[in-house]
C-alpha cells in the first residue's frame, strides 16, 4: 500500500489517499468523486488513462494532479487562438 496526495487543479484541494497494487487512475478519481477529471504526475504532464494502473508508476508520498477536461481543452483552445491571432491578425487588418 502507498500513500499519495491528489491535488485538484483550480481549487487547491488536497486529498491524501492510500492505493493498492492494481489501483487505476479511474479508481482514484471515482474514489474522490472526480469522475470528470484527468489524472497526471504534474499539471503539464501527459494524463494517465482511466484504466491504467498507477501503483507502480508513483512513489510513496508523491503528489498527483487532477484536472478537468474543460480546463485542459480550454488551455489548448486559448493557445491555438492566441497563436492564430499572432500569426494572422496583422495580415487580416492590412488587407481590409
Amino acid at each position: 500500500m502507498k500513500k499519495i496526495c491528489v491535488s485538484v487543479v483550480g481549487s487547491g484541494q488536497l486529498h491524501e489517499i492510500n492505493i493498492e497494487t492494481g489501483t487505476t487512475a479511474g479508481d482514484i478519481l471515482r474514489g474522490l468523486n472526480l469522475s470528470d477529471y484527468l489524472l497526471s504526475r504534474n499539471p503539464s504532464a501527459d494524463f494517465f488513462a482511466h484504466a491504467e494502473s498507477v501503483y507502480d508508476k508513483v512513489a510513496e508520498g508523491q503528489k498527483l494532479f487532477a484536472s478537468t477536461k474543460a480546463t485542459v481543452g480550454g488551455e489548448l483552445f486559448d493557445f491555438l487562438v492566441d497563436s492564430f491571432v499572432q500569426q494572422f491578425a496583422g495580415n487580416l487588418l492590412c488587407s481590409v
